[in-house]
């Protein structure tokens, strides 16, 4: 069994602060999904200059797939946030996001958001992760576990030795 140790968020030249809430779906959003969540994402350089491409790698959490239609209002338009994005849904493994990042500021947050969409109900939730770093040196990086109601994904401890 795989355990998350307070430790497992590394971060190396990157800030990343990851958050999830609820939020209500009209019908029309719904698309067949039981539920939704908010998942914001903000991270920063943390070195002298902005970073050049960096990707955010997204892993779901169980039962959950990203709202296509919120990140293509990310990746187009003039105001566009994130260079592009892929995705795989597969159900039988956790879904992925990657997005891609032309650069991330040195002096301030660069934040986006997304929904997550409950496509079917699990009795246990496993946290998903939020990954970030540079594409052209895999040393700096941050990951950050989130969960819908253990905010840092962390699991609980059962016994202390």
């Amino acid at each position: 069994n795989a355990q998350l140790r307070e430790d497992a968020n590394v971060c190396n030249n990157f800030h990343l602060d990851v958050s999830v809430e609820n939020v209500q779906l009209n019908p029309k959003q719904a698309k067949g999904a039981k539920g939704a969540l908010k998942l914001k994402i903000c991270t920063r350089y943390l070195g002298e200059v902005d970073s050049t491409m960096t990707i955010i790698d997204v892993s779901m959490l169980t039962g959950f797939l990203p709202d296509a239609e919120d990140l293509n209002k990310l990746s187009e338009g003039v105001d566009r946030y994130i260079a592009k994005y892929e995705m795989d849904n597969n159900m039988a493994q956790k879904g992925t996001v990657i997005i891609y990042l032309d650069k991330v500021s040195h002096s301030e947050d660069e934040c986006l958001q997304f929904k997550i969409l409950k496509h079917f109900e699990v009795g246990f939730i496993q946290p998903g992760s939020v990954k970030v770093y540079n594409y052209y040196n895999l040393d700096e990086k941050c990951i950050k576990f989130y969960h819908p109601d253990k905010g840092t994904g962390l699991l609980n401890k059962i016994c202390h030795g």
